[in-house]
């Protein structure tokens, strides 16, 4: 097929369209950051000059911003798409805190330009929303969609409002559409400042401590493991299968807490870190995926750290 990923310099874009490319679709990815990622540079340099060329010639990237009118203009006159995956979005905690109003309005018009390229062309569309339209302390089952807590003060509810939003309007919409939601979705590649594993393993790699803001207890899943739940949807979606359905894609066997995650990614590197949490005396906050759609072996936390260490491990030494 011929795939669009928006948001294809991301963390699960990154991996996305590697696994796209490696089954023999087409791709063009697009993005508003101006630098391919080091994770996309370190695999295609591990590629053979052969598979190098295969990519020259079916992968492409668009530098764009959809928040630009004139971007759904450009998309159009690149011809017509089989499938699209849109993963972009605003990301970081900080960012998405500090900016609500901003992250509100770029996520909206990210999505309504999303919903008119569309409509034009009738491609179906995988819309990546957020497990934040849950709001906070749940165990998450299929049917907690309709369980979402009313509006409340909180800075990130703005984002998760956005996707709300998104939501409906692909669901309302007359052309083909999923909705999958990621939960704590972690693997090699995931450089987003204020994620919990990548903050934890460059703080272990240089002997400093493990700082826990909120002892959360989530389940995690692995990229890998995310992305091929992800192409299942996709796939269905193509085949008239999941229209205007929606699937949470998380992990259910990695339950943890930040203290335990923290200790394991100590014993993993053998560093000298301590811990430290800011309030001993906080309560647990937990956002856990308790039922899975897919027939798909999850994969173990701890196999989880280990590529997530050999990752790290080989970016710290570059950076020393």
């Amino acid at each position: 097929m011929r795939i669009l990923v928006t948001g294809a310099n991301g963390f699960i874009g990154n991996h996305l369209c590697i696994k796209l490319f490696e089954e023999g679709h087409q791709i063009v990815g697009l993005d508003q950051t101006e630098n391919t990622s080091d994770f996309l540079i370190h695999y295609k340099d591990n590629q053979s000059v052969e598979v190098q060329t295969k990519m020259e010639e079916n992968w492409s990237m668009l530098r764009r911003d959809l928040t630009d009118e004139s971007t759904v203009y450009d998309l159009k006159k690149l011809g017509q798409f089989d499938l699209i995956y849109h993963l972009a979005s605003p990301i970081g905690v900080d960012k998405i805190t500090n900016n609500s109003k901003e992250t509100f309005r770029s996520t909206k018009l990210i999505n309504d330009a999303m919903d008119q390229y569309c409509k034009d062309t009738k491609t179906p569309i995988v819309f990546s929303s957020s497990s934040e339209v849950f709001g906070e302390s749940e165990n998450i089952t299929n049917d907690s969609y309709y369980k979402i807590k009313q509006l409340s003060d909180s800075p990130r509810w703005s984002y998760a409002m956005s996707k709300a939003y998104t939501e409906m309007l692909f669901h309302l919409s007359d052309y083909k559409s999923s909705i999958v939601r990621f939960f704590n979705v972690v693997g090699p590649g995931q450089e987003t400042p204020g994620m919990v594993i990548p903050s934890f393993f460059k703080a272990a790699l240089k002997n400093n401590s493990l700082i826990i803001k909120e002892n959360g207890i989530r389940s995690y899943c692995h990229v890998k493991e995310a992305i091929e739940k992800l192409i299942h949807v996709g796939n269905g979606l193509y085949d008239n299968e999941y229209n205007k359905q929606s699937f949470n894609i998380g992990n259910t066997k990695n339950v943890i807490s930040a203290f335990i995650l923290a200790k394991k990614i100590i014993d993993i590197t053998e560093s000298e870190s301590v811990i430290e949490q800011l309030d001993s005396k906080q309560q647990l906050k937990t956002r856990i995926l308790t039922e899975d759609n897919f027939e798909i072996e999850n994969i173990p936390i701890d196999n989880i750290l280990k590529d997530c260490y050999e990752y790290y491990k080989s970016t710290d030494s570059q950076t020393a």
